[in-house]
This record gives structure tokens, sequence and C-alpha cells, in this order.
């Protein structure tokens, strides 16, 4: 299986802003779309979208349903390389931008084997209450948690995927279907 490798008719959206805190535990369209992308082409297990906020402030991005932890381990060698495919694909330079496809999608940050990652600092030490060497934490925009940006609404004109882009709830149920022939 492969990434895919769009071609948009849109410019690249701007970066990402941060997502508005709120205590609203229900999958958005964005972190749903990529779920079902990775675990369609890369295997690995769903670790979440949603965290309950417990009746306290929302403080996680998973609070507003604007983040997914995708399980893959930095301690097995066939799962790091997997996790390292697709951090370098959201990072490629693509129309003279570096990390298209994340501003695509709405990605503001991810962490990964104590590490984060951010547009405007790349990988920096991360030194949070978990290490993430068990999962990506990948998190979102507003825009794109909501599939507001380019990734979900602009057309495409060649490459996989060719045509107009699909809603992310199209996205979910072909990736949801092509997991349950496996």
């Amino acid at each position: 299986m492969a990434l895919p490798e769009p071609h948009f008719e849109a410019p690249i959206d701007p970066l990402p802003e941060p997502v508005t805190k709120r205590c609203d535990p229900s999958e958005q369209e964005g972190p749903r779309a990529l779920r079902a992308l990775l675990l369609a082409e890369e295997g690995g297990r769903d670790l979440g979208i949603v965290r309950d906020c417990g009746g306290q402030q929302a403080t996680s991005d998973h609070h507003a349903g604007a983040a997914f932890d995708w399980g893959q381990r930095a301690d097995r060698p066939a799962e790091a390389a997997s996790v390292d495919r697709v951090l370098e694909w959201l990072t490629a330079t693509r129309e003279g931008v570096a990390a298209a496809y994340a501003r695509r999608m709405g990605l503001r940050y991810w962490i990964w084997d104590g590490r984060i990652w951010t547009h405007a600092k790349g990988w920096q030490p991360y030194s949070g209450a978990s290490a993430h060497r068990d999962h990506v934490h990948f998190s979102f925009s507003d825009d794109g948690a909501a599939g507001r940006s380019t990734w979900y609404t602009a057309p495409r004109s060649s490459g996989r995927g060719i045509g107009r882009a699909l809603p992310a709830v199209a996205v979910v149920v072909l990736a949801y279907a092509a997991l349950r022939r496996r």
C-alpha cells in the first residue's frame, strides 16, 4: 500500500491556528479521516480521538475531538519505519512549501518518541507526561479537525484519488470497508 499523492487545484493552506479549547468529546472529520487513512495504508492501532473532560476544563485537543493517537511503537523497527514514512510524507516540500500535506490537513503538531514537531520549530525534545513511545499524537487546528482545510475540500487534478476531494466521511467509509475486507 502507498500513501496518496494527490495534486490540488487550490493553494496550500496557511499555517494552522491553535484549536479552540472546549469540552466537546465527539469525533471530528479530520481526525477520523487521518485515522482511516493511516490504519488502511500503514496499519497500527487506533488509540482514540476523544477523551472525556471528566467535569474538568478542557486542556487537551482530545477534549474537542481535534486529536488522534495512532498506536505504533518506537521500539519495534517495522512500526517505527511506518511512522517515519508517514511523517516524511507529511513534512515533504510540495509546491515549494514545507510540510504541505500537514498544512492541507490542518495538522498543527505531533508528538512521537520523546520529540514534538511543529511548523515553526520542526523537531524539538518533548518532556510532557508521556514520551509518546507507543503512539503518535496528531493535533489539528479547528479547520483541519472540522474537515474545512484543503485536504478535504479542494478539487484535485491528478494523482492517486483523481477528481474532486472526497468528503472526509466518504474517506472514512471507504477505508473502513477496505479494512473489513482484510
